[in-house]
């Protein structure tokens, strides 16, 4: 016996009162239960079906499908989250777009993204989970950003933007991301011990990021850079 949530296929953002549609199947007609954070919202004996699911307090839901046949009891998990209100607030001062590094255990992030409506940080330090202490706070002028972040002291972790509840994508201004659809493609010889993408637990482009960095030991102490308006870039 097999069962699953067919949808939603990710961590999905709601807002209150708003509902959510879930699908579940099976290979052969069974009892199904589903349950909201413990609690019983749907039982049937069937092999497919949908159901919606809504609530009034923020915060993150894990919703159960347990299957049962004569033989067998098998089970698959779904996420779904209520977001709080939204919080807006003039941005602190001399912060730059994307992450901030305050110190070795610290970091700020801002985003710009006029328009949208609600923006998480999802990291791999909680599983890429819209938590609720992560929701970011929106600017008058269309900036987000989210404050003070303790992370891991010289270990690489990654990121990521969840906008609107449905879309996830990397910082803008990342330095390099983990791609799903092109890193297979990278030997080791170019990039030896490149970092696995979180396969299962997010989807769309993630950022590394790395605090107390070593700084690079240039030889060449007198160099001086041009300004930015005169310099020509090329990517190859």
């Amino acid at each position: 016996l097999i069962a699953q949530f067919m949808s939603p296929e990710s961590t999905q953002l709601i807002a209150i009162n708003d509902s959510l549609e879930f699908v579940i199947a099976s290979t052969a007609k069974c009892d199904m239960k589903v349950y909201d954070n413990g609690n019983l919202v749907y039982q049937d004996s069937t092999k497919q079906d949908s159901f919606f699911l809504s609530d009034t307090i923020p915060g993150l839901h894990t919703v159960v499908l347990e299957a049962s046949d004569s033989n067998t009891t098998v089970y698959d998990t779904a996420y779904y989250a209520i977001a709080p209100a939204l919080n807006v607030a003039v941005l602190p001062g001399g912060m730059e777009m994307g992450i901030n590094e305050l110190n070795d255990t610290t970091v700020f992030f801002k985003l710009y993204a006029p328009g949208k409506n609600r923006v998480f940080v999802l990291t791999s330090l909680n599983d890429y989970m819209p938590d609720m202490q992560n929701a970011m706070t929106r600017t008058p002028g269309g900036a987000w950003w989210f404050t003070e972040m303790s992370v891991p002291a010289g270990q690489t972790f990654n990121y990521q933007y969840l906008i609107d509840g449905n879309l996830r994508v990397a910082d803008p201004y990342s330095t390099q991301i983990l791609d799903p659809w092109n890193d297979g493609y990278i030997s080791a010889a170019t990039y030896p011990n490149l970092p696995s993408y979180p396969f299962g637990k997010t989807t769309g482009n993630v950022t590394l990021y790395q605090t107390a960095k070593t700084p690079y030991p240039w030889k060449n102490t007198t160099f001086q850079a041009p300004n930015q308006e005169e310099l020509v870039i090329y990517e190859l």
